[in-house]
């Protein structure tokens, strides 16, 4: 079985028509929802509508956009002074203090209890620029 997933589902009206397109046509088999941007919720209603819902997983971020605890803006390792989400492929993720862990751990569980709390149930997870490999 091959797999295509269609990242970025959420992040504006137009990625989120386009992903909505690439179903219609065949072109991805599953998509995967960011929580955190501007195009969530027509995201979360489009996948509803269009009867997706065993096709979205979560497409955790955790470089763009705000993040959406209060303890992850206020936290210097993952955001830069605006409270917006600035972690690289280059951050030691293994080197973090036990609240850091904490912190990046409560902004995760916050992320999946959003896209479920909007009717989504998660089928699979990645991360926005692959951050999960790093």
């Amino acid at each position: 079985m091959l797999i295509i997933n269609a990242d970025d589902f959420g992040l504006n009206h137009s990625i989120n028509h386009a992903i909505i397109k690439s179903f219609e046509l065949g072109l991805c088999s599953s998509t995967t929802l960011m929580a955190n941007m501007p195009g969530f919720e027509e995201a979360c209603c489009l996948a509803q509508e269009r009867r997706l819902l065993n096709h979205v997983g979560i497409h955790l971020v955790l470089k763009d956009g705000a993040p959406l605890t209060e303890a992850m803006k206020r936290s210097s390792p993952f955001c830069d002074r605006e409270g917006l989400l600035a972690m690289s492929e280059f951050s030691p993720f293994l080197t973090l203090e036990t609240s850091e862990k904490r912190i990046l751990a409560a902004e995760i569980r916050a992320q999946i209890a959003c896209c479920r709390g909007n009717g989504i149930f998660l089928t699979h997870l990645d991360s926005h620029f692959q951050l999960h490999t790093r």
